[in-house]
């Protein structure tokens, strides 16, 4: 895999002002247009087949009504791509990039030295010109140094927590060495809260007892938030991400045993209801006009805690570039935009809604760096093609796969996570994902020429990582 440090030949500060200016694009007459507010929420390891409107639900023993009316209010988007683990996708979806590029290729734990480095432009700093004020609630997981903050990274304000939920339970394993060099090392930061230009603040610890009611709070936190913006001209980003349903499960008490799946089925209904908490928010504010929702989980299930985990129909799961892994459950909400009540099968990635928010914001996105998202401003509003129709799937630093219409082609193929052996394939394997979406019957001898094209990409996309080298984001030995 190509990779190297970024050139050092403008100083930090030097090429922000240079990025930013870029961002600026169309200068003051971007105030003067109509922007709307965006919201992101996303769900925790919820696989493609959890929630009701995309074949789960009931079906699982735990519905989720209120993601079923937001899908019969807005488009479903069923080949929608995340990244296959949780750090990974969020610095696809802030920064607009494959996250091999930022030098994000693992889930990040504690204390770790690594994180989101301030010369990414994130997507707040890319809507801070159009005059967007921009929250961040809930789970960040892009580093745990001040530095790496929201409220670092062009967030106006944050609170939430930093890891995956199981990493607060660690010190609570009865294996756990405090007299190891990990147990002296690893330090665990709890709920954190900052605002721009202020030091980030420690609230409060996390434990088991906090994880059944984290939810709830950064509802509250969202809810707050959009009704005080709401009373502002000015548009807002706002992102909201989840705890729940990832493995281990501490739903509400008022959750526990409301589904027929256990632990799981609980925290993803409690999951649907806060989302739907938030969005019911919009309405009653009066700004469902105005504003532009997507719900999408961050990667696929974790079977390696079943039954702790999430479903989906397709071949693989979490930390795999099989469709179980990255092809996850969204939904686009913009009432008089997005038509209601449709679905599309065109490609769409978390790396476009930075483009997209880019188009809609009225600015430009970076020229000094590759974007790898693209504007489907017209794929969700009118009923156009979608702007893409390639996927890279990368697992770590490795370029898995190729997506280009409707052929994949696996170079490398992983069937464990994360310890199973990776797999390098002389000749690809080739999927047709319309017909085998669960990619069990190989084309290559049949279709051989659709390997030749995914060569050609291939080529390609490694002639840029040469003209672009990937950041590396290494913690010190």
């Amino acid at each position: 895999m190509i990779s190297s440090k970024l050139p050092k030949s403008f100083s930090l500060a030097v090429a922000r002002a240079i990025a930013f200016a870029a961002i600026a694009g169309l200068g003051a007459s971007a105030w003067a247009q109509d922007k709307p507010n965006i919201i992101i929420m996303i769900g925790d390891d919820v696989g493609y087949g959890d929630v009701g409107a995309f074949m789960g639900g009931g079906v699982r023993g735990a519905p989720t009504p209120n993601l079923d009316r937001m899908a019969a209010e807005g488009m479903k988007l069923t080949s929608f791509y995340a990244q296959p683990t949780c750090t990974p996708t969020r610095a696809s979806l802030v920064t607009g990039r494959l996250p091999i590029r930022a030098g994000f290729t693992f889930p990040l734990f504690p204390t770790m030295p690594m994180g989101l480095v301030p010369d990414e432009i994130t997507l707040a700093e890319l809507l801070e010109p159009a005059g967007y004020h921009s929250a961040a609630f809930g789970k960040w997981h892009l580093g745990d140094q001040e530095v790496h903050l929201p409220h670092k990274q062009g967030f106006d304000e944050f609170w939430g927590f930093l890891y995956h939920a199981d990493a607060y339970l660690y010190p609570t394993d009865r294996d756990w060495r405090t007299d190891s060099q990990v147990g002296r090392m690893m330090k665990f930061r709890g709920i954190v809260e900052g605002k721009k230009g202020e030091m980030g603040r420690d609230v409060e610890p996390i434990d088991a007892k906090r994880l059944e009611t984290i939810d709830r709070d950064v509802t509250t936190h969202a809810v707050d938030y959009i009704n005080a913006r709401a009373k502002d001209a000015k548009p807002f980003l706002l992102y909201v991400g989840f705890s729940k349903a990832h493995y281990k499960n501490f739903p509400l008490p008022e959750f526990r045993g409301k589904s027929q799946s256990g632990d799981f089925g609980d925290a993803l209904m409690e999951l649907d209801y806060h989302s739907g908490v938030v969005l019911d928010a919009v309405r009653t504010a009066g700004i469902a006009e105005k504003t532009l929702v997507f719900w999408f989980s961050d990667n696929g299930p974790s079977y390696d805690t079943f039954p702790d985990c999430g479903y989906t129909p397709f071949r693989g799961a979490k930390g795999q570039t099989y469709e179980g892994g990255v092809r996850m459950p969204c939904i686009a909400w913009w009432p008089g935009k997005i038509k209601p009540g449709t679905s599309s099968d065109g490609i769409m990635t978390t790396m476009d809604i930075f483009a997209t928010a880019a188009k809609l914001g009225g600015v430009e996105a970076p020229k000094d760096r590759p974007i790898d998202g693209h504007d489907q401003t017209a794929f969700l509003t009118t009923g156009a093609k979608s702007a893409t129709d390639t996927v890279y799937y990368y697992l770590g630093d490795r370029l898995m796969a190729i997506r280009s219409g409707k052929w994949k082609a696996h170079f490398v193929t992983a069937d464990n996570w994360p310890d199973g052996p990776m797999q390098e394939h002389s000749v690809p394997q080739l999927y047709d994902l319309m017909t085998d979406p669960r990619e069990a019957k190989n084309l290559v001898y049949i279709k051989t020429w659709e390997v030749v094209q995914a060569n050609l990409l291939l080529r390609a996309h490694l002639a840029e990582l040469k003209r672009f080298p990937n950041r590396v984001l290494t913690p010190p030995m």
